[in-house]
């Protein structure tokens, strides 16, 4: 539907395209900013392991423009206090596995970015940054089961 391939969009954007600055080095670690954004992205997966694709009570809009804002804040706005979210911020337990297929996947690339960010991160031209490597994550994760190429045929509901 059109909620899959939105996100199929907005990910494919987000891998692509932010990068993640690092304090120098071949094996430098995030810097703030670096680590910010990071932080963010892994938030918004969060948000999406929880919520998609329909549940939107409990102020899940709010918590999901919160979550997407910080993978393109401003350096200078890093210093404003933010709560971070882990895997489960809402106490209790989390969903099953199988409660959805596209939710269990979007937790499933939440938890190989938070626990394998290294092994899924490359350097990039700049040596201030790494940046997702797309190749990597899109062979080894599928969004709701289906391969990156079959995104391509999609075509938005009227």
């Amino acid at each position: 539907g059109d909620g899959e391939l939105a996100t199929a969009l907005l990910l494919h954007v987000v891998l692509t395209r932010v990068k993640f600055s690092v304090d120098g080095g071949q094996n430098a670690s995030l810097s703030e900013d670096g680590d910010v954004r990071r932080r963010a992205l892994l938030r918004f997966l969060s948000v999406l392991c929880v919520w998609f694709p329909d549940d939107r009570s409990n102020g899940g809009e709010a918590l999901l423009k919160q979550a997407i804002g910080g993978l393109f804040v401003a350096s200078e706005r890093i210093a404003q206090p933010r709560r971070l979210f882990w895997w489960w911020p809402w106490g209790g337990t989390p969903p099953a596995a199988d409660v959805k297929l596209c939710r269990s996947s979007l937790c499933t690339l939440h938890h190989l970015l938070r626990d394998q960010w290294d092994n899924f991160t490359m350097h990039t031209s700049d040596p201030t940054a790494v940046q997702l490597d797309v190749q990597r994550i899109e062979d080894e994760w599928r969004l709701c089961g289906r391969p990156w190429y079959a995104w391509l045929t999609e075509t938005w509901g009227r």
